[in-house]
C-alpha cells in the first residue's frame, strides 16, 4: 500500500510539473526568438568543451556581458574551428551570429537543447581568450567542477580517466572519438551521459560511506539530499539529471521508511 501511494504521488507530481515546465520553455523560446539572426558582441565563460573533431570544436558558453542585457546569463552552444582549442573555465571576448535551431533538420535537436536550458546557437564565432581560469568567487561551481576533473586526471591515465569523468560528471570532451563510437555501437552511451545511472552510482557510494559513519537516519537523508542538490547544480541541472535526482530522492525516502 505504501509503495502504491508513493507511485501515485510521483505520477501526480509529474502531471503537475510537466505543464509548468512546458509553459516555461515556450515562454523562453518566444522571448529569445527575436534574437534569431542578430549579431552580438559578448563576454562569456566556457562552461565545457562538448565536442572535439578533426575540424571543429563545440563549446557551451554562459554569457556574462552582452550588447543586450536580456542575454546576460543565457547559455549558448558555439561551434568554432578546431584550433585554437578552448578549454572549460576560460573567459572570452568575441562576437557571433545568434541562431535558433528550428529548421526541419534541427527540430528534434532543438528540443534536446531546450531540455538543457540552451535556446540559441552561436555561429560565425570569433573570440579571444582574456582569462584562462575562473575565479572561485565568480563561478564557484565551475571552479569546483574543474578541480574535480583535474583530480581525476591525476588519479587515472587516459582513457580510464575519460571514463571516470563521463561516469561521474557526464564529461565527454576528453574521450577519444573511437571510444565514443564503440560506446555508441555497443548501445551503452548512457553510461557516460548524465542520467539515472550517475545518480545511482553517487547515491550508492554516499550511502555506503554514511552508513559506516553511523549517522542517524534523518541526518543521513538530509545530508544525501544536500549533496545531491549540489551535484545537480554542479553538472548544469539538465532536465534528465533533475528527473533522475527526483526519483533518487523518492527512493531514498522509501528506504528511510523501511528502516
Amino acid at each position: 500500500m505504501r509503495q502504491l501511494r508513493s507511485l501515485v504521488m510521483i505520477v501526480l507530481a509529474a502531471v503537475l510539473v510537466f505543464p509548468v515546465r512546458w509553459s516555461f520553455l515556450q515562454a523562453k523560446i518566444e522571448d529569445l526568438d527575436r534574437f534569431d539572426g542578430e549579431a552580438v558582441s559578448i563576454k562569456a565563460v566556457v562552461l565545457r568543451q562538448e565536442l572535439v573533431s578533426a575540424s571543429k570544436q563545440r563549446l557551451l558558453l554562459r554569457i556574462m556581458v552582452a550588447d543586450n542585457a536580456r542575454l546576460m546569463g543565457e547559455r549558448l552552444q558555439a561551434v568554432m574551428p578546431r584550433f585554437p582549442e578552448h578549454q572549460a573555465g576560460q573567459t572570452i571576448n568575441g562576437s557571433c551570429q545568434l541562431r535558433r535551431p528550428v529548421n526541419e533538420t534541427q527540430i528534434a535537436y532543438a528540443s534536446i537543447l531546450a531540455a538543457r536550458n540552451i535556446f540559441l546557437l552561436c555561429e560565425e564565432t570569433k573570440v579571444e581568450v582574456i582569462q584562462e581560469r575562473p575565479y572561485v568567487s565568480e563561478h564557484p561551481f565551475l571552479w569546483i567542477r574543474l578541480k574535480m576533473l583535474e583530480r581525476i586526471n591525476d588519479l587515472w591515465p587516459r582513457p580510464e580517466a575519460s571514463l571516470v569523468r563521463g561516469l561521474l560528471l557526464g564529461d565527454r570532451a576528453d574521450f577519444p572519438q573511437k571510444v565514443l563510437d564503440d560506446f555508441s555501437t555497443a548501445g551503452i552511451s548512457h553510461i557516460i551521459a548524465l542520467s539515472g545511472f550517475n545518480i545511482a552510482v553517487i547515491f550508492t557510494s554516499l550511502e555506503i560511506v554514511l552508513l559506516r559513519l553511523r549517522l542517524p537516519r534523518a541526518g543521513r537523508v538530509w545530508l544525501m539530499l544536500a549533496i545531491m542538490t549540489a551535484f545537480v547544480v554542479l553538472v548544469g541541472a539538465a532536465s534528465s539529471i533533475v528527473r533522475a535526482a527526483a526519483m533518487g530522492a523518492g527512493s531514498l525516502e522509501e528506504k528511510g521508511k523501511a528502516e
